[in-house]
């Protein structure tokens, strides 16, 4: 009984306990770094002026300022979606009421615009370490929202702002923010705060889960709705007259840059126009030189053609005349050789020498002897006639040899001629060759000169074709600029003249979806505890029976004995009621030590992998130890005087007397007799005893069914949960990838995007829808739900099945209505048929009929 009651009062403690346990912790952890009691956003940004105003409200205590942008930071080929929050880090180590203050787990706060500091999940998901840079990188509209874009880490911290592991949507990268970094606020250089949070004095009094805490700031809040209503007209003529003054130095600017540039384009087309004169000029200039070029030079070539004809006759009239001479040499020689002159000179010589020395001999023959002059002049004159005709002989043979001679000297002298015509025609060959080599130079150089004159023109011509290009391309590019600046004067004229009036949202912790989502899990555990711990209060008064029966039925002697002596029936069951009440009390006194110790650190931890909190603070609760102890002792104090009543009834002479044993029945397994009598002995008497002693069986049936009823409702829990991702995201969501668009995406972008995606092999289909936040509102119930829009009724069902939870049945997309979530529809209270309202925070509400309520567990409408 004692171990019974431990663990049925432990077990309801524990669970009762946990959840106050819980919303103790998370409320003192938000009061301890002064989470925010009011948050207010708007839709134009708020400023200075409006911190100060915030600031004055009767009842705040602290205002914070402060900007947010969502950045990617790439590491291992992967970009992640991080939140940068601005600090004041001067105030967060000096201020006590600083607002969201983070809680330092490493480390330090930055010191300078280059330092920063990130969550645990930061470093973890994203694989960094203190001391390490991070880079981060923004979208083109927000390039200069932030100086400096690498930040070293020097510290690790957790603030109140984010306990759940969301960190909420973007529209940039995937669109899901995987961690926050926090860095200096003088780092931004944004125009206006993402929001301000305030502090409410006296809020810190009560949980900020009780209905206490909210009805005490409801009055700031109000404070601020209508403050909010002010300082949004402000911030309204604020920027729209800073709009419109963008707007004129707009056309200012583009008037004067109109200007600029059609005064350089004048310029560009009369220097084109310049130079396109002077280029055909040159043209005809360089026709002219090249036509008189190849004037000259087949002029002088016919000069060159006409020398080698002069040559070629030279050389045949030479070569004829060399004929003639060699003939005429040949001749001569012919004539030398006939005449043999030295041979036939020499014999005459010799003959007349021989003659002239007979004659000499004869003349001193007769000088001697005159007389011998008579006898010896025939011979003499014999020798004087052979002398003359040797003499004779001699004159025609020398004057033969003269006349060869001459002839040999005529030929000589011809030869010369010849060899000097030679010469000459040699010469003229020479100076020929040299002419036509000078001639092919001088057309290479003239020609090449007139080409790269040429070249040079066509390089001018084709620059200035470039140019022309060029001039009409800037041309082309200018008036777009144009265009397109008067278009985007035009935009902004047209986006200032509809431009709406800010909207304040002052909003308290119930949209940090954080704080609600661990509410409602605090409050499951407690509703877990109305169901578990009724199981051990019914074991333990079964236990109860079963113990206090036995221990009557052995003191039924001494109850009668008591009885016949005049004790009344309170006085005999007072023994068993506190010897019940004190196993009770003791039991449920160490429950509650251990339940409320033990159990909500247990279920604490088992939270701790989605939420960040501080350790669990446990304290002892009168009031769940009290309600579980009177619980037990219901349970088992109840039973106990119910036995003994029961007992007391009897005379004292039937107490004092053993009670009889249940009689002994048959039983309808006995008429079974293919199964009763293959039953041996004992299977028998168990069998009977089953129905012979009720009691006993009803308890022991009660209890196995009851802790069977524990394990199913745990395994159903589990079972319950996870069956709910694979149903909702492969039977009820169909698609893999989401994909969204830039708040100031054009049609352009969307088209190419949609493009792209089409083009994709490995994409199936897709589908364009509008997604955005609504208050959804029926009679005083309002809640916050995603309104999904789609243009293709039918293309839709591809990807998102709605269906009817009861029935089954798919409920179509018409125009007559919308169709609710079933979470939303129990949270509002509608059914099919009923009509709600639909505030998408512009002011504007639309009244829309539900015509189905689909099978899912987020609050969306679809229409």
């Amino acid at each position: 009984m004692f171990f019974i009651v431990l663990m049925g009062v432990g077990v309801f403690g524990g669970i009762k306990a946990a959840s106050r346990d819980m919303k103790l912790t998370a409320s003192k952890y938000a009061d301890d770094y002064n989470l925010f009691d009011v948050q207010v956003i708007s839709t134009m940004g708020l400023t200075k002026g409006d911190a100060e105003s915030i600031s004055k409200v009767k009842g705040v205590a602290a205002v914070n300022p402060f900007y947010t942008i969502d950045a990617v930071v790439d590491k291992n080929n992967k970009g992640f979606v991080i939140k940068v929050i601005s600090i004041d880090p001067s105030k967060i180590k000096n201020d006590k009421i600083y607002v969201n203050k983070p809680k330092l787990l490493e480390g330090r706060f930055p010191e300078n615009n280059s330092e920063c500091v990130v969550e645990t999940k930061f470093l973890k998901d994203l694989v960094f370490s203190i001391g390490d840079t991070v880079t981060i990188n923004l979208d083109s509209q927000n390039q200069d929202n932030i100086k400096s874009k690498k930040f070293k880490i020097v510290g690790v911290v957790e603030t109140p702002y984010y306990i759940s592991r969301d960190r909420g949507s973007s529209i940039v990268g995937n669109g899901q923010i995987q961690a926050f970094m926090m860095v200096p606020q003088s780092d931004f250089s944004m125009d206006a705060y993402t929001e301000i949070d305030v502090l409410v004095n006296g809020a810190k009094n009560f949980s900020t889960f009780s209905d206490k805490y909210y009805n005490f700031i409801r009055p700031v809040k109000d404070d601020l709705v209508t403050l909010g209503k002010v300082r949004s007209e402000i911030r309204y003529e604020e920027i729209k007259g800073k709009a419109q003054k963008e707007i004129d130095d707009a056309k200012r600017e583009l008037e004067d840059k109109e200007s600029k540039y059609n005064k350089e384009l004048a310029d560009a087309k009369a220097k084109l126009d310049e130079t396109s004169a002077m280029l055909s000029n040159s043209k005809i200039e360089l026709d002219k030189k090249q036509a008189s070029f190849n004037e000259q030079m087949a002029l002088n070539q016919k000069k060159i053609d006409d020398g080698k004809r002069q040559i070629a006759e030279t050389q045949a009239s030479i070569s004829q005349n060399e004929i003639d001479l060699n003939n005429a040499e040949a001749e001569i020689q012919a004539k030398e050789k006939e005449l043999n002159y030295d041979e036939n000179i020499k014999k005459l010589n010799s003959t007349y020498d021989e003659l002239n020395s007979s004659l000499n001999q004869l003349n001193s023959e007769i000088n001697n002897n005159p007389s011998l002059k008579d006898q010896l002049k025939p011979k003499v004159d014999e020798l004087n006639a052979q002398i003359a005709s040797v003499s004779k002989q001699i004159d025609t043979l020398n004057a033969n040899k003269q006349a060869l001679d001459l002839n040999l000297a005529q030929l000589n002298e011809k030869r010369s001629q010849l060899e000097s015509a030679k010469a000459r025609l040699a010469a003229s060959k020479d100076n020929i060759a040299k002419q036509e080599a000078a001639l092919n130079k001088a057309k290479i150089d003239g020609q090449r000169q007139l080409n790269s004159a040429r070249e040079q023109l066509n390089n001018v011509l084709k620059e200035l074709s470039d140019n022309e290009k060029k001039y009409q391309d800037n041309k082309v590019e200018f008036d777009k600029q144009i265009s397109e600046a008067k278009e985007k004067i035009a935009s902004s004229e047209e986006k200032l003249n509809g431009l709406k009036k800010p909207s304040w949202y002052v909003l308290d912790r119930k949209s940090n979806i954080g704080y609600v989502e661990y509410g409602d899990e605090a409050d499951r555990i407690k509703a877990l505890g109305n169901v578990f711990p009724s199981i051990f209060f019914l074991v333990a008064a079964l236990v109860s029976l079963t113990s206090m029966t036995r221990m009557v039925e052995e003191r039924r002697t001494q109850m009668g004995i008591l009885k016949a002596l005049g004790y009344g029936k309170f006085a005999i069951m007072l023994k068993f009621v506190i010897y019940s009440s004190v196993a009770t009390i003791l039991g449920g006194l160490a429950g509650l030590i251990l339940g409320f110790n033990i159990l909500p650190r247990i279920i604490f931890n088992a939270y701790s992998m989605m939420y960040t909190l501080p350790p669990v603070i446990t304290e002892f609760n009168i009031y769940y130890a009290v309600l579980g102890i009177v619980a037990a002792l219901i349970s088992t104090t109840a039973v106990t005087v119910l036995v003994c009543l029961s007992d007391l009834r009897e005379t004292p002479a039937s107490l004092m007397r053993l009670k009889s044993p249940m009689a002994g029945k048959r039983v309808l397994l006995e008429k079974v007799n293919f199964i009763w009598s293959r039953l041996d002995f004992m299977q028998k008497v168990t069998a009977r005893n089953i129905f012979r002693y009720k009691k006993r069986f009803f308890m022991t049936v009660i209890g196995i069914g009851g802790c069977t009823a524990l394990l199913l409702t745990g395994f159903g829990i589990r079972d319950s949960i996870n069956i709910i991702v694979d149903k909702q995201f492969n039977e009820i969501f169909k698609y893999q990838m989401v994909t969204t668009f830039k708040s100031d995406a054009s049609s352009k972008d969307i088209k190419e995007l949609s493009a792209t995606i089409n083009n994709d092999k490995d994409i199936k289909e897709s589908i364009m829808l509008n997604q955005s936040s609504v208050d959804v509102t029926k009679g005083k119930v309002k809640k916050n739900a995603f309104l999904v829009v789609t243009g293709d009724k039918e293309k839709f069902k591809d990807f998102i099945v709605l269906r009817s939870r009861t029935t089954g049945d798919k409920i179509p997309l018409t125009d007559d209505g919308v169709v609710v979530t079933e979470k939303l529809a129990n949270m509002l209270g509608v059914r099919s048929g009923d009509y709600v309202y639909l505030n998408t925070g512009d002011g504007r509400k639309a009244k829309a009929k539900v015509i189905g309520i689909a099978k899912i567990i987020c609050s969306i409408i679809f229409i």
